[in-house]
């Protein structure tokens, strides 16, 4: 109950970006990476078939990158992991950016779930 109060949270507080960047409609995860290398970012893969990328984002492995910089982004990576090991569908929402150290993902904004 908790991982839902929290996905209504993040899509009520930045639903109005949506506009501004792609979203996945409601998917499942279907891998998510970290690694020393790249710093504190999160790869997040999904099987979205309606994510319409933007024009920065050329590495189609990934659908976003989620940058672990402040406590928000570190709840909304909680939710996502959630989410991944409770095979729920959550929507991902870009931020129309590709503000990574590769510079070719888009950055995520928000994460919506529903029933």
């Amino acid at each position: 109950m908790k991982l839902k109060n929290t996905l209504i949270l993040f899509g009520i507080s930045f639903y109005s970006f949506a506009a501004f960047g792609s979203s996945t409609g409601f998917s499942k995860v279907t891998q998510l990476h970290m690694n020393r290398d790249t710093g504190q970012l999160v790869f997040i893969a999904t099987d979205s078939t309606t994510q319409e990328m933007i024009s920065c984002h050329t590495r189609t492995t990934w659908s976003y990158v989620l940058p672990l910089e402040n406590e928000l982004d570190k709840a909304m990576y909680s939710a996502i992991l959630g989410a991944y090991v409770a095979g729920k569908k959550v929507e991902f929402v870009g931020t129309g950016e590709c503000n990574n150290i590769k510079g070719n993902i888009e950055t995520l904004r928000s994460i919506n779930a529903s029933d």
